[in-house]
Formats: C-alpha cells, structure tokens, sequence
C-alpha cells in the first residue's frame, strides 16, 4: 500500500469521522428544546393535551387532513379546552367551502370567516395572547384580535361529524413567543394596563388602550368615557399597515354603543344611534377588521333588551313608544348592515341568514315601519 494511501486510511479518514461526530453531538446539544405539547392521529374526535396539563396563552394548533378523503368531507371543528363551546373554536361548513372562527361560551361570538377556493388539506389554527390567525394550505385567511379574551386552554380538541379516516393532530406551546406587554393584555389588571398604554415604548401601547376601554365596567362612566377618548387618539399611532388599526377601530367603535347602552336617558340613545351609525359607516368602507361583522350581531341582543326595557322613572307613553321605536329603528340598521355584509365578506349558515332577515323585519313592524308580510 503506497504511503499516500496509508496517511488516508490510518490518519484523515478517522479524523475526518471524529469531526463529524463532534459537530453532530454541538448541534444536537445546541437545539433548540421541542415546543410539541401532544401529538394524536384521529377519526372523528381527540382530546389532546400535555403529560403535565398547564394553561398556555399562546399555542399553534396543526392539522393534516387525510389526502383519501372525497371533499368536501364533513363538518368538523378545531377547539380549545377538553370538550367544544369552551373557548376559540374554528368551524368547518363543507356546503360553503368556508371557516369560522368563534369566541364559544355563555354568549358565542362570531370572530371571523373565509370562504376558500377549496377543501383544506392542512389547518394552522394559532392563538398569541389575544391575537388570533388561521392558516390554511399555508396561506393566512383569518387574522383577529379578541379584546374580551378567553382563558388560557390547557386543552385542545377535535371532533366530526362521522370519520374522517387518518387525521394528524398536533399542539405546540408558544408561550416563549409572549413578551411581558401582551401577557398584560390577558389580564383584567386595570393599572397594568394603564402603564402599558402611556408608555409609547412598548409596542402594545395602542392595542392596551383599546384592551382597557372594552375591559373597563360601562357603569364606571367618567373612567370609561377617558379611556375610550385615550384609545381613539391612540389608533393615530398604528399606521395604515398595522394589523391592530382594523381590529381595534371595531371594537372601539363597538365598545361606544356598549357605554350608550349604559345610560338611561335620552342622551345614551343618541350616543346609542351615533354609535351605531359610525359601524354601518364603517362596514360599507372596506377595508375593515374580520371582527366588524360579529360585534354588529352581539349588539342585536342588546339592542333588543333595551327596547324592551321599562323606563326607570315615569315616562309619558308616547315619550316611552318613541325611545322603542328608536331602538327598533336601530336593530333593523344592524340587520341591513350585517346583510350587506354577507353579501361581500361575511360567511353565514342558511339558518343565521334567514334569523337575521327574520329579526330584521320583525323590527320594523315592531317600529310600524313595515307593512310587507314576514320574508317566507
């Protein structure tokens, strides 16, 4: 063997393998710690959640559909907690080809829908503190933020309506994602909040302003009236790009019929009316926030429950037949707007679609305005 060779075999072959070793056992070393909570395979339903079950604001919800299954397949839903109507849950309606996202519980609330080109073969459903996105097939559809959030999950679930054959369920933890400012924004901690908001260094600042004025109690009047005006002037920090502008313009615009609604006077009416107005005006001016369409629905029972309400102190009768005509008059706006709406950007089962124009009308016969027969 010529010596040349022997140099190869007996000295930089095995350090050339020793190298590799070693630089194999620092990557190893050096990786990053595994963020997967739980991984399942399922049919029709799955409870996942960690070997240690902790709440986690912030989590990424993947799921691979099986390539076998003739489309559109059949509803289903992503959700949060051990079983569904808990939390944020993403709903599959395969005779729209579209998704829904909502906030469940007492009062379920329409976050936002995409309509898609077609059946979903892989879902990323993600919650970051009050920040909500939907992904599918890689391609972002939903992106939210919810002002009134849920509470951190420390579980997650899957169910269909019949088999679905293999689907590929995983969870993984993004706490580490949170910085200190957006774990703030999940909590009721008014003062918290008020120190984040006037500090212009953090970058939650604007979006914290909003938090605390939805957050705050509407009979505490003085203090929510500041910080509504607060959060409103805050909005002219987040450029037209910024994602938070959309959202918090609706919840903010939400929230002024939410304090008129807390007085009993002829004043909240008109705040009632003005606030109203300023959300029909904004949801037929797009762009605006996937959450525009859910926050003119939550209002519905509201809106309703006033006009039904008796005046506290005595009232002249036809004083009294005006306030509910106002107030019906206001339900019917909200029932066109939400109409319009779905027309354009708005994705409804054929159930909700009929309600609405069911309490649409309903109103304005309420209010004498109408002397059509009820929509068949």
């Amino acid at each position: 063997m010529s010596p040349s060779r022997n140099l190869w075999v007996n000295w930089i072959l095995p350090a050339a393998v020793i190298a590799v070793l070693v630089v194999s056992a620092l990557a190893w070393r050096s990786k990053p710690p595994s963020t997967l909570i739980c991984r399942t395979w399922a049919s029709s339903a799955a409870t996942l959640t960690a070997v240690v079950p902790s709440e986690t604001p912030a989590w990424h919800f993947h799921a691979t559909f099986d390539r076998g299954l003739k489309p559109p397949g059949p509803e289903w839903r992503l959700f949060e907690g051990a079983e569904p109507d808990t939390g944020y849950e993403l709903r599959w309606l395969p005779q729209r080809l579209a998704i829904q996202l909502f906030h469940t519980g007492e009062h379920p609330q329409l976050l936002a829908s995409a309509e898609l080109e077609r059946v979903p073969r892989e879902i990323d459903f993600t919650r970051h503190g009050l920040r909500l996105t939907v992904a599918v097939d890689g391609i972002e559809t939903i992106r939210v933020a919810d002002l009134l959030p849920a509470p951190a999950p420390s579980a997650w679930g899957f169910q269909a309506a019949t088999g679905m054959g293999e689907v590929m369920l995983s969870v993984y933890d993004d706490a580490a994602m949170l910085d200190d400012g957006e774990r703030r924004l999940l909590e009721d901690d008014a003062a918290a909040l008020v120190a984040d908001a006037a500090d212009p260094a953090i970058d939650v600042a604007p979006i914290a302003r909003a938090r605390q004025a939805v957050g705050l109690d509407a009979k505490l009047e003085l203090d929510v009236e500041h910080a509504q005006a607060q959060a409103e002037l805050a909005l002219t920090a987040l450029m037209s790009y910024e994602d938070d502008r959309l959202s918090c313009s609706a919840w903010l615009a939400w929230n002024r019929v939410r304090l008129a609604l807390a007085r009993d006077d002829a004043e909240g009416t008109d705040r009632a009316a003005a606030g109203v107005a300023a959300l029909v005006r904004i949801s037929r001016e797009p762009p605006f926030g996937q959450e525009l369409p859910g926050l003119l629905m939550q209002l519905l029972p509201l809106l309703a429950d006033r006009a039904a309400q008796r005046p506290e102190r005595p009232t002249p009768p036809e004083q009294v037949l005006a306030q509910r005509e106002r107030w019906l008059g206001l339900i019917a706006e909200i029932g066109y707007a939400v109409m319009d709406i779905r027309e354009r950007d708005l994705v409804t089962t054929e159930n909700l679609h009929w309600q609405l124009r069911l309490l649409r009308h309903g109103a304005e016969c309420l209010a004498g305005k109408s002397a059509e027969p009820t929509p068949a």
